[in-house]
Formats: C-alpha cells, sequence, structure tokens
C-alpha cells in the first residue's frame, strides 16, 4: 500500500488561504477592471468615488493577506534564502454604513475580502472568532458561562 504524504495542519490552512486569497483576487481584477466599469458608469458620483476608494481598499486586503500567507504556505516555490516573515498588517478601515450605495457584485467582493483579511488575523494573533449573538451558551460554546 502507498504512503500519503498530507501537509501539517498549519500548512494546509496557509495554503488554502493563499489560494482563497489568489482566487479572490482575480475575481476582484475582473469585475472591478473589466465587468464592472458598465455598472460604475451609472452610479452618482459620490458613489463612484466611494467605490474607487473601496477597490484600492480592497486590493490592499488582498495582497496584505497572499504577503503573509505566501512564505508560510508550503504551496509556495521554495526558495534560495528564506525570506523575512512578516507580521500581517492591519487591514484599511471601511465604512460599511455607505455601501448601500455600491452595486452589488462589488460589495460581496470588498465584504469577502474583509472576512478573508479578519481569518487570517485571527490565525496570525490566535485570536478565536466571534460567537454568533444569541447563540446557544454552555456546554457547545467556547464562552465562559458567567
Amino acid at each position: 500500500m502507498a504512503s500519503v504524504s498530507v501537509l501539517p495542519l498549519s500548512e494546509r490552512v496557509m495554503a488554502g488561504l493563499h489560494r482563497e486569497a489568489l482566487a479572490l483576487a482575480a475575481q476582484s481584477d475582473a469585475y472591478f477592471a473589466g465587468d464592472g466599469t458598465s455598472e460604475r458608469r451609472d452610479l452618482p458620483a459620490r458613489a463612484r468615488l466611494l467605490l474607487a476608494g473601496e477597490a484600492l481598499k480592497a486590493g490592499t486586503r488582498l495582497m496584505q493577506v497572499l504577503a503573509w500567507a505566501a512564505p508560510r504556505s508550503a504551496a509556495s516555490a521554495p526558495r534560495q534564502e528564506e525570506p523575512a516573515i512578516r507580521p500581517l498588517s492591519d487591514a484599511p478601515q471601511s465604512d460599511l454604513a455607505a455601501f448601500g450605495a455600491l452595486p452589488a457584485r462589488a460589495r460581496d467582493l470588498i465584504l469577502a475580502g474583509i472576512d478573508l483579511h479578519q481569518r487570517a488575523g485571527r490565525i496570525a494573533y490566535g485570536t478565536p472568532a466571534a460567537s454568533p449573538s444569541g447563540g446557544p451558551k454552555g456546554i457547545f460554546s467556547l464562552e465562559r458561562v458567567r
């Protein structure tokens, strides 16, 4: 029977985050540089400006995750020298209340990038995910019952 090589969990997680960030970056680029241009033209000037700023922030978040996850991922190509491993940078802040003015596809891509960066941050800094409000407490919860 052949043995199967399995990556350690941390390398699989990093490789998964790296792949997800690459895929989301490609989807975002396709939308913001291509498909979304017609939607952008139909927006009022204020919403176009908001969209332009949020598109830049979205790209920044994705590049931060990619730069953070790549050297930690077994999927990245081996290098001659060990790269300097940097901490995950803080994400640019967005005003989520203003997102109603954005096209749905743009909003979805931006929110997906925010979610990805937050998940990477939880891994980078060892913080648990926020528990859903109103969810069950006690034996099935990670929260401590007082």
